[in-house]
């Protein structure tokens, strides 16, 4: 079974992605062996597999994960099909349907726009090669890398007045990269960077992007290297990734990362688009800088996250950049409950699941989960439930606070007089 059996994107902005995980349950009683899973269909090259390649085997009773990536190249209804096949007896090739929109950016979302890059070998400053155009009510972002890392004294071009966001050094300090922001009314030209002292190399990528909320254009911000957060320059030890979390506080906000990963290539994490990357020199003596950014679509944490192809020693520093007018979904009016209910979501793609109890009038209600041997593993609640609805988180652990194992759990809810049951399906 594929869970669910299609999945609609909806509308997702041009050159914006939106990705979404199916959950692959091996109901039967041998082994199932996924031997290709590949996308199909008019508007293939439009969805595109994230996770989850063939050839791979789901034991019987477990489950696995494949996800799906929606990236609209254009405006309009889109559909394909994500197929998998496998030695399942009945149906050995099985198509999940694939759906979406693609719409323009929506006004007040943030929008990358352009960028500029420079280097420079053994010198005090290095300058953006091109300029960026000058667009008034546009955020513009500095991201500067050195080998080994120096200190940015100052940034200066466009007409801007430029601020440090955020600096952060590598955990052996062979490299360090350094986040500006420019204010004001911007004037077409480079943007420069000068050093406290002069790099064996350096790099800058400046960026610019519609749509920020100018009077508080940045929310969260967190830096890290591979001591952790606001990593300390000295004893740490190289590594192939980053991984880390921040907290987003707006609806459509941007999260943009700049990373020096020094001659290292970098992999940017699921659902980051590498905008921008620029390296210079040779051996070890390489600095480079790459900017990414990922729209999330509601306040979440979210993750940082890439790998490189080899250890490195690295710095990331991720800001979240507000929209000037933050974008919501339309949330209808609940309908009025005239008898009790059930309902069940499950944890499916990385959410959690719920149960959603019904009642016209405050009641009592009892809510237990089973699993597929009938056995009691959580008791979710026992007691009073007010008039219409009211959801239950569940989280999928024991009564006594275990992680339950992937599967499918039965629920039993007592709401009044009245008994329902139903299944909710956990994914890991």
């Amino acid at each position: 079974a594929v869970v669910p059996s299609s999945h609609d994107f909806g509308d997702i902005p041009t050159a914006s992605s939106m990705t979404f995980t199916f959950g692959v349950l091996n109901a039967g009683n041998d082994s199932l062996d996924v031997v290709a899973t590949i996308v199909v269909g008019p508007d293939s090259l439009e969805f595109a597999l994230s996770n989850g390649a063939a050839p791979f085997a789901v034991a019987a009773g477990d489950t696995a994960e494949i996800s799906v990536t929606f990236t609209p190249a254009t405006d309009g209804a889109k559909s394909a099909a994500l197929r998998i096949s496998s030695n399942d007896p009945d149906q050995a090739s099985l198509d999940v349907a694939l759906l979406g929109n693609g719409v323009p950016p929506t006004p007040g979302m943030v929008v990358f726009e352009e960028s500029a890059q420079g280097d420079a070998s053994t010198d005090i400053s290095v300058e953006t090669e091109t300029s960026l155009a000058a667009v008034e009510g546009h955020l513009y972002l500095a991201a500067v890398a050195t080998k080994g890392y120096r200190a940015v004294t100052g940034v200066s071009g466009m007409g801007l007045t430029w601020t440090l966001v955020r600096a952060q050094c590598g955990a052996r300090e062979q490299t360090g990269v350094e986040v500006w922001m420019g204010n004001g009314t911007p004037s077409a030209g480079t943007v420069t960077a000068t050093f406290d002292a002069e790099p064996s190399k350096a790099v800058i990528v400046v960026s610019r992007y519609s749509g920020a909320n100018l009077s508080a254009a940045l929310g969260a911000i967190v830096a890290s290297n591979t001591n952790g957060e606001n990593g300390a320059c000295s004893g740490g030890a190289d590594s192939d990734s980053f991984d880390f979390s921040l907290q987003t506080t707006s609806h459509a906000g941007f999260v943009y990362t700049a990373v020096a990963m020094r001659h290292r290539n970098l992999t940017p994490g699921n659902g980051y688009t590498l905008r921008d990357e620029i390296r210079i020199g040779s051996a070890g003596t390489v600095a480079s800088v790459a900017v990414l950014d990922h729209e999330f679509a509601v306040p979440t944490t979210a993750n940082v996250d890439g790998t490189f192809d080899g250890d490195v020693d690295w710095a990331v520093i991720a800001l979240e950049i507000v929209p000037a007018t933050p974008t919501t979904k339309q949330a209808h009016a609940p309908l009025p409950v005239r008898e009790p209910g059930l309902s069940l979501r499950n944890g499916v793609g990385g959410i959690d699941p719920w149960i959603e109890l019904a009642s016209p009038r405050p009641t009592r209600a009892n809510v237990r989960i089973y699993d597929v041997r009938g056995r009691l593993v959580d008791a979710v609640w026992n007691g009073p439930t007010p008039a219409g609805r009211a959801r239950l988180a569940w989280n999928g652990v024991d009564r006594f606070g275990r992680a339950l194992p992937a599967g499918i759990y039965l629920v039993r809810a007592e709401i009044g007089a009245r008994v329902f049951t139903g299944k909710l399906i956990l994914l890991r």
